[in-house]
């Protein structure tokens, strides 16, 4: 799974997560669940919660971080809080390290350099990882039919900011069918997941 991906191609992955959990009705999958699922689809997957006063030095500036590697998000105490809570931030924080192990990234992912800056191939897999968050929450087919951004911020329970920048993207195809081959599409990217499924 090398190599710079298309939103078209991270939105395929982000469908058949969907679909793999169980998740492709609901417009706002419950994130404790998807969490709790996720070892179904991914077997080594695991979640690790940290207490704030007792941060790993990898979370001391970041809510959550994807041990790629391993499988493994860890976040802070806080942040799974405010997730029980349905916030939207942190819905959109766990599905954005979800991104990150689902299309194969490497590493850590959180990481930045002493300005705060992302810079490289970290800032081409967090842009991936974003778009993989706005896609596993509000996929085309469903966030096509919506007529505000303000209907996708509360269709899908995804901040305001992010339902905007959703409804932007979605002007080139709003109005028109999507195409028939979109189902025949997720079937065939679900066989290549099982096939490459021990590269999770």
């Amino acid at each position: 799974m090398g190599g710079q991906k298309s939103a078209v191609e991270i939105e395929k992955y982000a469908v058949m997560l969907r679909k793999l959990l169980g998740v492709s009705l609901p417009d706002a999958p419950d994130m404790i669940t998807v969490i709790a699922e996720l070892s179904s689809v991914i077997p080594e997957f695991s979640f690790q919660r940290h207490i704030d006063e007792e941060l790993p030095e990898e979370l001391i500036e970041a809510p959550a971080m994807a041990d790629c590697m391993n499988k493994i998000i860890h976040v802070r105490e806080s942040l799974y809080q405010n997730l029980l809570r349905g916030d939207t931030r942190a819905r959109m924080t766990i599905a954005h390290e979800i991104g990150h192990i689902v299309l194969g990234h490497t590493g850590n992912r959180f990481r930045k350099d002493q300005k705060g800056k992302i810079f490289g191939k970290t800032k081409i897999e967090e842009r991936e990882a974003d778009i993989f968050a706005s896609r596993f929450f509000a996929p085309t087919s469903k966030a096509v039919t919506c007529d505000s951004a303000h209907e996708i911020a509360e269709k899908f329970q995804i901040s305001q900011t992010a339902a905007d920048i959703r409804y932007k993207e979605l002007s080139s195809v709003r109005g028109h069918k999507i195409p028939d081959k979109t189902m025949d599409i997720i079937e065939e990217m679900r066989k290549r997941w099982k096939k490459d499924s021990d590269r999770f």
